[in-house]
């Protein structure tokens, strides 16, 4: 008969006999040896295998093993492979404690866990969802601060551009009564809108030294002690000559802060978040002529407002200090090409196959790149300059609709002066609103270029609206043209900004928001000449012809090879 397991020797030091041999062919031995312990052989006894789950030992028997082994009845291996798991389960546990230190303690918690979500038996079957609860939880405990950090961020930096739409409308707002405190001209009154667009300027060419030589906390400290400096000075109405100073240093906060969360932002390379973000630009801005309009309404100083923005900005200084430490620039995609490279000196190594290898560091050009090579490389990209257009007709657009629209209204169509804060808040509600909708519903499903045209020639079509002479249908038609301009900037932004590595982000945002400054000022200035020679009721026509160009430009922008590879 064949036997399961090969026969084995078993001591019995309580015999004295010869041992047996299982060879009965085997002859006596003709000397009698000395006594030796007996020598049996027998079938290995299985091991008892003790299973809480069945409540007692298993297969104690050799012909109970024997039975066990051979049987076909499947509760009964059922119980073997149970308690082979849980002897493994077991011996697991006890290394994990032995080996003590808390990443052996962890990874024998996280096995543990694994075997209870295996589940090998019905009666541990109800506590699988409590420990996959519990896996779950230690998994996701790390990666949750990190979107909290996050969310945190992405909240500070609207709040920031929120800021800048505020400062951005409030002088507009404020000028009829800068003009009645310091009795001055018109001509003379509209340098407040040169000092505020000088230091807006200046500061957005000036973002991206601050952000490669002082990091990204410094520079926002510094918007915001630019920002908190003029509020102060203005809050008490100083002399004019200060006071426009001073407004130079609330353009040079508003610019700094523009150019710098729009960098981080440019990062994320999401058009739907840049939208977003320039949605709390056109919130901020709806906010200031109501603010203003409501202290003028209950007697208080066109002065006293500022010290609605210096309360924020000193609150956001300290908050973004704290929420943006730690922030670094993303590194470059590895398919993107090298700026420049170096290498280290080479040392030659030999392989097995007799040929030699030179191996050297290579460090990458972003590391020593100086501000002049990255200005000097970004604008040597053709997405580039065709975002220059791009940027100068969207900025261009928006500041004539809010700098000439009430006048508009006002001079043809015999508009209430009273309701011009209302016309104007609801322009930038507009704008704040199309940033919102239009990028949640559309940025996705259809083309960046197509996404664009689409918004433009919209925009021309409520543009056509104002010609009809009637207060009401002209005031819609203002708010919906600013709903189908607001996506255009972003847009604009994230679209130039995906084509460029994240190096050269810094100074190509930089560039984009100061010549779109250049548009927003040389804009109103040129409508006024054209307005000068042909009346304010050109006001459509300019602005559809601006579209047009939009278009042209759009039509014109270079395929996204970064991402396609």
């Amino acid at each position: 008969m064949d036997l399961p397991h090969p026969p084995r020797a078993v001591l019995n030091p309580s015999s004295s006999s010869e041992p047996s041999s299982p060879f009965p062919s085997r002859p006596p031995s003709p000397v009698p040896p000395a006594p030796k312990p007996r020598v049996s052989y027998a079938y290995p006894p299985t091991p008892e295998i003790h299973s809480p789950s069945l409540g007692g030992s298993v297969g104690s028997t050799p012909a109970q093993s024997r039975s066990g082994s051979l049987s076909k009845n499947p509760l009964l291996k059922r119980a073997h492979g149970q308690g082979r798991a849980e002897d493994r389960g077991a011996l697991r546990r006890w290394i994990g404690h032995a080996l003590g230190g808390k990443k052996d303690r962890a990874r024998s918690d996280a096995l543990e866990l694994e075997e209870q979500l295996r589940g090998r038996s019905a009666a541990r079957r109800g506590s699988e969802p409590a420990a996959e609860a519990e896996l779950a939880a230690q998994t996701a405990r790390k990666p949750r601060w990190k979107w909290t950090r996050e969310r945190a961020q992405l909240a500070v930096g609207f709040a920031m551009i929120a800021l800048v739409g505020m400062n951005d409308s409030a002088t507009g707002a404020n000028l009829d009564s800068m003009q009645a405190h310091y009795r001055v001209s018109y001509d003379e009154i509209s340098i407040v809108f040169l000092a505020n667009t000088a230091g807006y300027f200046l500061s957005s060419i000036s973002a991206s030294f601050f952000l490669h030589h002082f990091g990204l906390q410094v520079s926002l400290l510094t918007a915001a002690a630019a920002m908190a400096t003029g509020c102060v000075v203005l809050s008490i109405a100083p002399p004019f000559p200060a006071f426009i100073i001073m407004l130079g240093f609330m353009g040079f906060g508003s610019g700094m802060y523009d150019a710098v969360i729009t960098t981080v932002i440019a990062h994320e390379e999401d058009g739907v978040l840049m939208s977003l973000l320039y949605s709390c630009f056109g919130v901020g801005a709806m906010i200031s002529p109501l603010a203003i309009g409501a202290f003028l309404d209950r007697g208080y100083a066109w002065n006293r407002y500022y010290n609605i923005p210096l309360g924020l900005a000193l609150m956001l200084a300290v908050i973004g200090y704290f929420v943006f430490r730690g922030y670094t620039t993303p590194p470059d995609e590895t398919h993107d090409a090298p700026l420049s490279t170096s290498q280290a000196p080479a040392q030659t190594t030999h392989t097995g196959t007799g040929q030699s290898e030179q191996r050297g560091e290579v460090i990458h050009a972003r590391a020593r790149m100086s501000a002049q090579q990255r200005m000097k490389r970004a604008m040597g990209l053709r997405a580039v300059w065709i975002g220059f257009v791009l940027i100068i007709c969207a900025f261009a657009s928006s500041d004539i609709l809010s700098a000439w629209s009430v006048s508009f209204l006002i001079t043809t169509r015999s508009a209430p002066p009273a309701s011009s804060r209302f016309v104007l808040s609801g322009l930038w509600m507009g704008i704040a609103s199309g940033r919102v909708v239009l990028a949640w519903l559309l940025a996705n499903r259809v083309g960046e270029k197509t996404f664009a045209i689409g918004l433009l020639v919209a925009a021309s079509g409520m543009l056509g609206v104002l010609y009809v002479r009637s207060f009401v249908v002209d005031a819609v038609a203002l708010a919906m043209v600013g709903f189908f301009f607001g996506p255009v900037t972003p847009k604009v932004l994230d679209v130039i900004g995906v084509r460029v590595p994240p190096s050269l982000k810094a100074s190509v945002v930089s560039l984009l928001v100061g010549l779109g400054l250049i548009g927003s000022s040389v804009g109103p200035l040129l409508f006024g000449v054209a307005a000068g020679r042909g009346g304010l009721s050109s006001l459509p026509a300019v602005l559809i012809g601006v579209s047009v160009l939009s278009i042209v430009a759009w039509c014109a922008v270079p395929k996204n090879r970064r991402r396609e590879d």
